[in-house]
């Protein structure tokens, strides 16, 4: 690490990186909205429910990864 112009790296993050206009912006904020769907952020604050029967979810769908189940019977069912 040592030998490296870090002050012209941050300056080049800054100048690439760090744009600062209206949209990169609404980019930057389509992305986090993409990125922290609202069901995920549901589930998490409520715990993780079974998409069939509303009870508690201790399995997950292992193609979509966004659909919880509770048994093998829901999981077919769903």
């Amino acid at each position: 690490m040592k030998g490296k112009d870090w002050k012209k790296i941050a300056e080049y993050q800054k100048t690439n990186y760090f744009v600062d206009n209206e949209e990169t912006r609404k980019e930057d904020m389509k992305k986090l909205a993409e990125l922290y769907d609202y069901n995920l952020l549901e589930s998490l604050s409520e715990g993780i429910k079974c998409a069939n029967c509303k009870k508690e979810a201790t399995k997950r769908c292992s193609k979509c990864k966004r659909v919880y189940y509770c048994s093998r019977e829901c999981q077919v069912d769903i």
